[in-house]
């Protein structure tokens, strides 16, 4: 698409959104600019210009997946710099989203909440590792009580354990049609291509898994849709909590 056909993409399907291409690499979004990247090539942020990890195509593909959706509660696991969450912020309009980040801080995320004041609203928790099933739930738990989810991002370490306990740990807590997208479940292709070398446990061993938990388990997986960015696993009506959803995964039928 055109910088001009996602804006009149943007403007059908979401409303209220705050999100304008200038160009193809450079969003505005309320009080600052994203600018876009390819490949690795990460550009330093400022509190001005602010860098999204991920190409034009990458956000093409997120805007079609996420057209006409209704969501007041999300989750990014793994923001970097925050530039994702600026995104699905100004486009989603979401009425509270939880940031979740490995590393110590994010000084240009922190500076867009407080000049946009959106404290209540934007959460942001860094120094939590993705695999610490008890941080997460601890930190889920605070932001939204008893409240389901409605979309949840894991764009994180891109590793097979770690991603499953996240798995593990949020998609019980999405309602039914929610959805869970994983980012980037090719990494371990593209490491195994580049250095050959391969992980024990590739990311998309994972995708296998719940694949097959989505044949045998319809209830608890509605389905999955794998997109060459990322993976979208859409939440069944089943009741379910982590410990029961730990043993489907595997194990399947």
């Amino acid at each position: 698409m055109t910088p001009d056909q996602c804006n009149h993409f943007i403007a059908e399907h979401f409303q209220g959104a705050s999100v304008q291409f200038l160009d193809e690499m450079t969003l505005q979004c309320q009080g600052v600019l994203l600018q876009l990247t390819r490949g690795l090539d990460k550009q330093p942020s400022s509190n001005d210009v602010v860098s999204l990890f991920k190409g034009p195509r990458f956000l093409h593909s997120y805007m079609e997946c996420l057209a006409g959706s209704e969501v007041e509660n999300m989750v990014e696991v793994g923001v970097r710099d925050g530039g994702s969450a600026i995104f699905f912020w100004n486009l989603l309009r979401p009425r509270r989203l939880c940031c979740i980040e490995l590393s110590s801080g994010a000084p240009a995320l922190d500076h867009y909440k407080k000049d946009q004041d959106l404290h209540s609203s934007l959460h942001t928790c860094f120094g939590v590792d993705q695999s610490d099933r008890e941080e997460m739930v601890k930190v889920v738990d605070t932001t939204f009580a008893d409240q389901t989810l409605d979309l949840v991002i894991d764009d994180a370490s891109h590793l097979y354990g770690p991603s499953r306990v996240t798995f593990e740990t949020l998609f019980p807590r999405l309602r039914p049609g929610g959805l869970y997208i994983l980012e980037d479940w090719k990494a371990s292709l593209l490491v195994r291509h580049r250095d050959g070398v391969s992980a024990d446990e590739p990311l998309h061993q994972l995708v296998h898994e719940l694949l097959e938990v989505s044949l045998y388990h319809p209830g608890i997986i509605a389905s999955i849709n794998c997109l060459h960015h990322f993976v979208v696993v859409k939440r069944g009506p089943e009741e379910l909590d982590s410990e029961q959803l730990a043993l489907q995964i595997g194990t399947a039928p």
